[in-house]
């Protein structure tokens, strides 16, 4: 493949690794709005949220490897940045989705 070829692709793929990324993000935010206002949980809802918020959580991390895998074959230096960077904020995702839910909350 040529450099130009590859650089297109990065692109692409880093392009689903944020849509991943902000749909996991939403589904932490929707997870703190529904369990946060009710007092009774949702045993079937809760538990639907949290399979999806796998989904996507390990979605974010093989896209992240498949970057890391196609800026590798351009430079050694750019190896395993977005594994490490998909790890710590697909962790933190529901952390970060529940202070936003807290603070939009306190305007509405």
């Amino acid at each position: 493949m040529k450099d130009e070829d590859l650089s297109d692709a990065v692109i692409q793929i880093q392009c689903i690794w944020a849509f991943l990324l902000l749909a996991l993000y939403a589904a932490g935010f929707i997870d703190a709005r529904l369990f946060s206002e009710s007092g009774a949980p949702f045993p079937e809802r809760e538990e639907i949220l949290i399979k999806a918020q796998r989904v996507l959580f390990f979605g974010v991390m093989t896209v992240g490897f498949l970057i890391d895998i196609v800026r590798m074959r351009q430079n050694r230096n750019y190896a395993y940045q977005y594994l490490l960077l998909s790890l710590v904020m697909g962790s933190f995702s529901e952390m970060i989705s529940g202070w936003h839910w807290k603070f939009w909350s306190s305007f509405f």
